[in-house]
């Protein structure tokens, strides 16, 4: 409190930071410092402004204008000067200037054509202006001493259970396994617990039903994150959590495109150890650039072993929603798949540790494996991990991607008919070794990798095979069944 009261250091205006990530309550500790400070004394001025956009910031200075009896002007840019001006006299007296959510850099320092709002801003040794953001730059670029930055944290779970019962009904907590259960699954997050709050208060839900609601699939989760709620601490424009994450990211798409491509990129892996090799990069220096970003947005953090990272949950579930609602999401997914065919390692002895590492981001990304642009990247990626304990349910997908290859309209125009053969009898291999010859997919398998030798004319090969696929369908179905009357035909 003493940092920011205007009164303790008379010398200097002191500039004090909150910087933390979207939904972790800067805001709210903005507004209660605010409270406390004019609680002490009545006398003294307090200014709220949003940095929000260019908009919110003139339109919250204009308000300033008139409490000080400046009167009105048309050019916004006019008032603020005349703001500023007077907010650097004497005569206004002890005052403190919150500047909320000051994330967007470029707004916030301007570039070759506009000035940023940082030129409004007063110096007057009789106040003192206490800034939010979720950005380090934003501290750094505002010259405030380290000590003067207050990093907020999570909620720890007592914290987290006393936000989430408030409003509540005690039967709607009696669970108390789901109740943590929910509180994990929120990462202890603020806004997403008084989300979800506030959900379960209009709708009378119990925790055990919210938590299984989260739980049944990533859309359900999104969809919860981005329902809206009544909450005057807040803007009523971006109240979900999920909402948060985006305009971080609209931020960074503005001022570093590979720091977006990277997160676009992220979404499609894991969210938990993610190895650097998988984030492509040309020039060192611009990657380390676009990761200090993401880092400094807490979209991820660095772990104490180098070049691996994770990234908060809720932002990659959001992100990646985003993605799939308003991007094309096919080229990231094909990107990941190409990047981890590269470096997922060979199954060697040596190498059980890097495959281990890699694995869950594999497993993650074939679950888009369908929408790839390149399903021979796929299918080599399939067959990589074939060894793991999902192996059985893979080999049907691995049979599917092949079958892709081979009449599909792209590979049948490039005539990829001996890369066909080699997935067709891959995936024939692999499933007659797990089930036999005598399965539906294994005679399948067979029955197109013998039409991918016949459109190269390997006739003789072709109608080994053929008869082969007949034989067991015969065995199978009987002779006159369609099916194997359908491929003697």
């Amino acid at each position: 409190m003493d940092r920011i009261d205007p009164r303790v250091r008379q010398a200097d205006c002191q500039r004090n930071v909150l910087e933390g990530f979207g939904g972790v309550g800067k805001s709210q500790l903005a507004l209660e410092a605010a409270y406390r400070l004019r609680g002490k004394d009545p006398e003294l001025s307090i200014f709220w402004v949003s940095a929000i956009s260019r908009t919110m910031f003139d339109s919250d200075y204009r308000d300033i204008a008139r409490q000080l009896g400046l009167g009105e002007h048309n050019d916004p840019a006019n008032t603020n000067l005349l703001t500023k001006a007077a907010l650097e006299k004497k005569i206004v007296g002890k005052w403190l200037l919150i500047l909320d959510n000051a994330d967007d850099v470029q707004l916030l320092f301007g570039n070759d054509d506009t000035e940023g709002l940082v030129e409004y801003l007063p110096y007057n040794p009789n106040g003192s202006i206490l800034v939010t953001t979720r950005t380090h730059e934003v501290a750094s670029r505002l010259d405030v001493s380290p000590s003067n930055i207050n990093i907020i944290e999570n909620m720890n779970k007592k914290e987290a259970l006393q936000l989430l019962q408030n409003g509540l009904q005690q039967r709607q907590l009696h669970d108390v396994e789901s109740v943590h259960g929910l509180l994990d699954l929120l990462a202890y997050v603020p806004l997403a617990v008084k989300q979800a709050a506030a959900y379960m208060a209009r709708t009378e839900m119990t925790a055990t039903r919210y938590l299984r609601h989260c739980r049944a699939s990533n859309n359900t989760l999104v969809d919860l994150l981005s329902s809206n709620f009544e909450d005057r601490c807040r803007y009523k424009t971006r109240n979900p959590i999920a909402t948060t994450w985006l305009i971080s990211f609209e931020h960074i798409s503005r001022y570093n495109p590979l720091a977006a491509d990277y997160l676009k990129q992220l979404c499609f892996f894991g969210n938990t150890n993610i190895p650097r090799t998988l984030l492509p990069e040309e020039y060192e220096l611009e990657s380390d650039e676009a990761l200090d970003v993401l880092k400094e947005y807490a979209f991820i953090t660095e772990r104490e072993e180098s070049g691996s990272f994770d990234m908060h949950r809720l932002a990659h579930l959001a992100m990646r929603n985003w993605i799939e609602e308003n991007e094309n999401c096919f080229e990231w997914i094909t990107k990941g798949i190409e990047l981890l065919d590269v470096h997922f390692p060979a199954l060697e002895y040596n190498n059980i540790v890097a495959c281990i590492k890699y694995l869950p981001h594999t497993q993650l990304a074939l679950q888009f494996g369908q929408h790839a642009w390149n399903s021979e990247a796929v299918y080599r990626l399939l067959r990589k991990i074939s060894w793991d304990e999902t192996a059985e349910s893979r080999l049907w997908e691995v049979f599917e991607l092949a079958k892709k290859a081979l009449v599909a309209p792209v590979p049948l125009a490039q005539e990829k008919y001996e890369e066909a053969e080699l997935l067709f009898r891959e995936a024939f291999e692999l499933r007659s070794m797990a089930v036999g010859e005598e399965n539906l997919q294994s005679i399948d398998a067979l029955h197109y990798l013998a039409g991918a030798l016949y459109r190269q004319r390997k006739y003789g090969e072709a109608k080994i095979l053929y008869v082969r696929v007949i034989e067991l369908k015969r065995k199978m179905w009987g002779e006159a069944h369609s099916n194997t009357l359908e491929t003697i035909g």
